[in-house]
């Protein structure tokens, strides 16, 4: 081995080094993830599908053939409200390719996407307790004294924090929010009463790769909507210039700022899995019903961590 050789080979093993040591986690490899519905598949209720192949539902470690499913979401599920929970469930809306897995709830008779709901349906009270509870009995199916019970009940006064105020029923009121949940790939939306109005699949930045970049990942906290745009905007960001082409120019429908870089957006590519260069993507039919009917200026938005 010649000694110019040698001298390349202990040059790309310092860089390599110097590298790994001096990188840290943001250039850290991971591999890709599974899609989010493959989770779904061995919970009581759901079984999993492939495309492409035949149907596969586990049955207490047993599997059996259903059908096969080959096509599209729309030829699967051609009912809109069967096929918006499976979406939704799997959190994609991308073409369906052979080889994926795609998680179907066992019954979805007179069901909605609202009822796989990964929120509560109220936000729970959010108040700080001031003294002693005060209890006291109360009666169930008073009419009938044969069969009549008694259960103790506790009321706690409690002083509102900042951003909500409690009403009799001790349900935190007060303001709009909007919750990022990156772990489980889900957005919420509450009103003013705490009542959860709508939910939807969110792609954050991605967390994985050969390269994970922590500019690229989406920043966690607590945030609220400083702009709106509509219909046609367009990033200014991405994609990156080039020689014969300066940045911007890539479409995100209803852009929703919730901090420099980052808002949330409609996009066609909600994979299943984080995606994004860090804002938050949703579907097209939820990013518009936020923008238009839900958020508004100064609309709180809390992003949770990715684990």
């Amino acid at each position: 081995m010649s000694e110019r050789l040698i001298r390349g080979f202990g040059v790309g093993l310092l860089v390599g080094l110097l590298l790994s040591a001096f990188a840290g986690p943001a250039f850290a490899a991971k591999p890709r993830p599974p899609r989010y519905g493959e989770t779904y598949c061995d919970l009581p209720g759901f079984h999993c599908i492939t495309i492409g192949r035949r149907e596969v539902k586990t049955e207490k470690g047993t599997k059996s053939v259903k059908k096969r499913s080959r096509g599209s979401w729309r030829s699967l599920w051609p009912d809109e409200r069967e096929r918006v929970i499976v979406m939704k469930i799997n959190r994609m809306n991308i073409r369906l390719r052979r080889g994926m897995v795609i998680a179907v709830p066992d019954n979805m008779d007179g069901k909605t996407y609202m009822d796989f709901a990964p929120f509560p349906r109220t936000i729970a009270r959010d108040c700080d307790p001031v003294g002693e509870p005060v209890c006291r009995l109360m009666c169930e199916n008073c009419e009938d004294r044969r069969a009549i019970r008694f259960k103790n009940v506790c009321e706690q006064e409690c002083v509102p924090k900042e951003e909500f105020s409690c009403g009799s029923d001790g349900i935190a009121r007060g303001e709009k929010l909007i919750i990022i949940d990156l772990a489980q790939l889900a957005f919420a939306a509450y009103d003013e009463a705490g009542v959860l109005k709508r939910w939807g699949p969110v792609s954050g930045g991605r967390d994985w790769g050969r390269y994970v970049r922590k500019s690229n990942l989406t920043i966690v906290g607590e945030f609220v909507i400083s702009r709106k745009f509509g219909r046609w905007a367009k990033s200014r960001l991405y994609p990156r210039a080039t020689e014969d082409k300066k940045a911007g120019g890539a479409p995100v429908p209803y852009f929703m700022r919730f901090f420099p870089g980052y808002g949330l957006h409609s996009y066609h590519i909600v994979p299943g899995r984080h995606d994004s260069h860090g804002c938050v993507r949703l579907f097209f039919d939820d990013a518009k019903w936020l923008n238009r009917e839900f958020a508004e200026i100064g609309t709180r938005v809390i992003v949770r961590p990715y684990e």
